[in-house]
């Protein structure tokens, strides 16, 4: 089953941000200096758009909650 729209494309910035270890499958948390954390926010954002997402959903998928994020992905797997 092939899936389109909207939904489709989160779902593939997630698995995006599950390979590059960003937004809601981060190994650390944000750092605590704004400076840094804005820092590392923007090189994210930079990573997704690299790979062909629109801000809109890059900002979408790097707010995710990690578990809702797992979650989706798990049920994209399972069809």
């Amino acid at each position: 089953m092939r899936r389109d729209g909207p939904a489709a494309e989160l779902d593939s910035a997630l698995a995006q941000c599950r390979r590059k270890r960003i937004g809601p499958f981060a190994a650390a948390p944000p750092p605590a200096d704004p400076l840094a954390a804005r820092a590392a926010r923007m090189k994210a954002l930079g990573a997704l758009a690299r790979a062909g997402f629109g801000r809109e959903v890059a900002e979408q998928a790097l707010a995710m909650d990690p578990s809702e994020a797992a979650e989706r992905l798990l049920a994209l797997r399972q069809g």
